[in-house]
């Protein structure tokens, strides 16, 4: 027998939106930038053979706990790499929404690159989403960042048992890290992502896991303080708020 292949495809995820006033709108996702990030989500297959659905609040969520910690030790060398694109900057965003266009600038960007605009077409209804939005694709594109590429290649006569139980159990969206990642190929040492395509090849003289990540902050839209109303007062709280569900 020449062995057992399981593959789960990246490419097999499909964006969902809510349907807007105009069939027709849609998000150009021709970008670094997925669907997620643009607040939509995505509908896969699970291990089992049923349909998944996860979107940013999601992933927010499954970011509070613990993830999947692979040791870059473990990953063929070849699998995965690092690259800082200029081609990949985008300083100028021109959204448009229901109600017209909002265009946001990154001026540092800007000034040291010259102006790279991107235009997207979005469902959004509300003017000041559609301002967030726009900011938030700008300032994630403004600069060229190591993005560590994958797949990442783990062959499991190289783990522990724990750690070949808890790749063969990965499914998409699951939250994954890669560490002690040298800083010559990513400085901050650490990858945080979510998974989001498996290949399992077990075979009569290997085993192998491949996975297709997505770093962490094209899924993840933190607050910050400028979004929270400067008069709420811990009294205005639920009291019965959990971090997880604010």
């Amino acid at each position: 027998m020449g062995g057992l292949r399981h593959r789960l495809q990246p490419h097999r995820r499909r964006p969902v939106h809510a349907r807007g006033a105009d069939p027709g709108t849609h998000i150009d996702l021709r970008s670094p930038c997925s669907s997620i990030v643009l607040r939509g989500g995505v509908v896969y297959e699970t291990g089992d053979g049923r349909i998944g659905y996860a979107d940013s609040t999601r992933r927010q969520g499954a970011s509070l706990g613990t993830p999947v910690t692979i040791d870059a030790s473990v990953i063929a060398a070849r699998s995965g790499s690092a690259t800082a694109r200029r081609d990949d900057i985008v300083n100028q965003v021109i959204l448009t929404w229901s109600g017209g266009t909002a265009i946001y600038n990154a001026t540092d960007s800007i000034a040291e690159y010259g102006f790279t605009t991107r235009e997207y077409t979005s469902i959004l209804d509300d003017a000041d989403d559609a301002d967030d939005l726009a900011e938030r694709l700008a300032q994630l594109q403004a600069f060229p960042q190591a993005d560590l590429d994958g797949p990442f290649l783990v062959r499991l006569n190289n783990t522990t048992d724990n750690l070949t139980d808890q790749l063969l159990q990965l499914e998409v969206n699951d939250y994954i890290s890669v560490t002690n990642i040298p800083t010559s190929v990513l400085p901050a040492g650490t990858f945080y992502g979510f998974v989001e395509g498996l290949y399992i090849e077990v075979t009569d003289v290997a085993a192998n896991v491949e996975v297709f990540a997505s770093d962490e902050r094209f899924s993840i839209y933190n607050t910050r303080w400028a979004d929270v109303p400067a008069a709420l007062t811990w009294g205005n709280t639920n009291a019965t708020l959990q971090w997880q569900n604010a």
